[in-house]
């Protein structure tokens, strides 16, 4: 074979091994995914964390289904930009915690804050801190940001998974960990998770561990009320409260209201609306 022809098939050989690695290279590029989120809980070697998924909405000014932090109808002359309200879904009937972002003649633009759930378990991944010392899990602490990169092919999409109600993504495939820069307002929605939703009730019974209530507009609905931790509040049948908690689930299934931030007592005699 002359010397010539060697050359260009070994040019050529070169070539396809190239061609074979950029290929390789943008398919792995494009199956390798980064997620970054809030340490919400640490089990021996598995994670849960959260991150912020902002979404945005419109609702007619003209509606009464504007609430302050007590439940009360909001005066829409006092409201600002940046004031934070709870909108009544009547499908879902109860209210949910929005940020104003905008105010026209005939509308109210708001931001929802909410969490996305993600769980993993780390093996014997690769984890560095923030500054790119190499730590195992016991360096890590709930509270801390991290960046998880993992294959696609290695996310598990929430089905019956859940976290305080919140379905999650189970990653796997992970191929390493880092702490990331804290970010204040997920670290702030988490911190408040159980306060993204308001319902009034009727206190029927008070039992050690939770309160049974009946819905004001519906009192055949009967629902459990799990008491939020450290609670010191007493509560009395007969009591109109205002129920702060995340939301999350269906309440009309379970009949039970769970993840509770904090009971308010705003009426102390309601018991003339309870029926037997």
């Amino acid at each position: 074979m002359k010397k010539k022809t060697k050359i260009i098939l070994l040019v050529l050989i070169i070539v396809i091994i190239l061609i074979g690695l950029i290929i390789w290279g943008l398919y792995e590029a494009s199956i390798t995914k980064h997620y970054s989120f809030t340490i919400t809980n640490i089990e021996g070697t598995k994670i849960t964390g959260a991150r912020l998924v902002v979404s945005q909405f419109d609702y007619d000014i003209n509606s009464d289904n504007y609430k302050d932090y007590n439940g009360n109808t909001v005066d829409f002359s006092k409201l600002t930009v940046g004031d934070k309200i709870y909108i009544y879904n009547e499908r879902l009937g109860e209210s949910y915690l929005n940020t104003i972002k905008k105010i026209t003649n005939n509308k109210v633009f708001t931001n929802f804050e909410n969490l996305e759930y993600f769980s993993l378990d780390i093996g014997d991944v690769s984890i560095k801190d923030i500054n790119g010392n190499k730590i195992d899990i016991s360096g890590l602490s709930v509270g801390d940001r991290i960046e998880v990169t993992n294959k696609e092919v290695g996310l598990e999409p929430a089905r019956a998974n859940s976290y305080e109600g919140y379905p999650y993504d189970y990653l796997n495939n992970i191929k390493k960990i880092k702490v990331i820069k804290d970010n204040p307002a997920e670290a702030k929605a988490i911190g408040d998770r159980n306060m993204n939703a308001i319902k009034k009730a009727i206190v029927v019974k008070v039992e050690e561990d939770y309160l049974s209530v009946a819905e004001i507009d519906d009192n055949t609905k009967i629902f459990k009320v799990k008491y939020p931790e450290n609670n010191i509040t007493s509560f009395e049948q007969g009591q109109e409260v205002l129920i702060y908690f995340n939301g999350r689930g269906n309440i009309d299934l379970t009949m039970q209201i769970d993840n509770v931030g904090k009971i308010e007592v705003i009426n102390g005699e309601n018991a003339n609306q309870i029926t037997e």
